[in-house]
């Protein structure tokens, strides 16, 4: 018997715009952030035949870590298919938090070991979180037909009007596409209201500053004043993007 069951009453408090913004950034925090850990860590396994196929579900989420390290946390979500386009909707999805401590608060760090939310909360999330994508639930109504159509686009970024664009990793700055990674690096994609036409002027200059020789502003042994001019002609070339104009910094 049911004794009291609850009602949810969703109340928007985020435009589409920003909770579209916002979802961008905790998934980049687990393709390229803290979160990596749960990157590839999430799987829907359906057996079909003899076969085992493990589909992975998008996460999304941010880890904490307390001052002195008296607890770790991670929060996020999973998820859902949506059998009409098909698409992962992550308005439907789950939302998972794991949180690791002492009682009393005390300090989860010792002479050789602390504590961080990616290693202490994390694991924890991950675990509960293939357990709900494996859970009836969640895979009541999921066709290995639909699955194969899967997209993580979101119908919502084309809807207020943001785009997908290359960052560089160490500045955050658009970078042209034609630029080739290191081995080993990846290159974040996030989304943007800024044209890509409109970052072409600072391109050459943003290669410049980020090639390996010149970053001199990077190494934690240069002058500060290395640094600074780094800082303001970034800024500059940011300045331009933007408004098409030669760009001034003062400091």
């Amino acid at each position: 018997e049911v004794l009291w069951e609850y009602q949810a009453s969703p109340v928007r408090v985020l435009t589409e715009r920003q909770s579209t913004i916002i979802k961008d950034i905790l998934r980049n925090v687990v393709l390229h952030g803290t979160g990596r850990r749960a990157k590839k860590a999430v799987n829907l396994s359906i057996r079909a035949q003899d076969l085992v196929l493990n589909i992975p579900v998008p996460t999304f989420g941010k880890t904490g870590t307390a001052n002195r390290f008296t607890n770790s946390s991670f929060a996020g979500f999973v998820a859902r298919l949506d059998q009409r386009i098909p698409a992962w909707d992550s308005s439907k999805g789950f939302v998972i938090t794991a949180y690791v401590g002492y009682d009393d608060n005390k300090p989860m760090k010792s002479k050789h070991t602390e504590i961080y939310g990616a290693s202490g909360a994390l694991p924890l999330w991950i675990d509960t979180a293939v357990a709900i994508v494996n859970s009836p639930a969640y895979v009541s109504n999921v066709q290995l037909a639909d699955l194969a159509f899967e997209t993580l686009e979101d119908e919502a970024t084309n809807r207020v009007g943001l785009k997908k664009i290359a960052v560089s990793p160490i500045s955050g700055l658009p970078i042209s596409t034609g630029i080739i990674p290191e081995q080993g690096q990846e290159i974040p994609v996030v989304l943007s209201d800024v044209k890509k036409s409109s970052s072409t002027g600072c391109l050459s200059l943003l290669e410049d500053l980020t090639d390996e020789k010149n970053l001199h502003g990077f190494n934690p042994h240069c002058h500060p004043s290395h640094v600074l001019k780094l800082c303001t002609d970034l800024a500059a070339a940011w300045a331009r993007s933007i408004s098409g104009k030669e760009g001034h910094v003062t400091s």
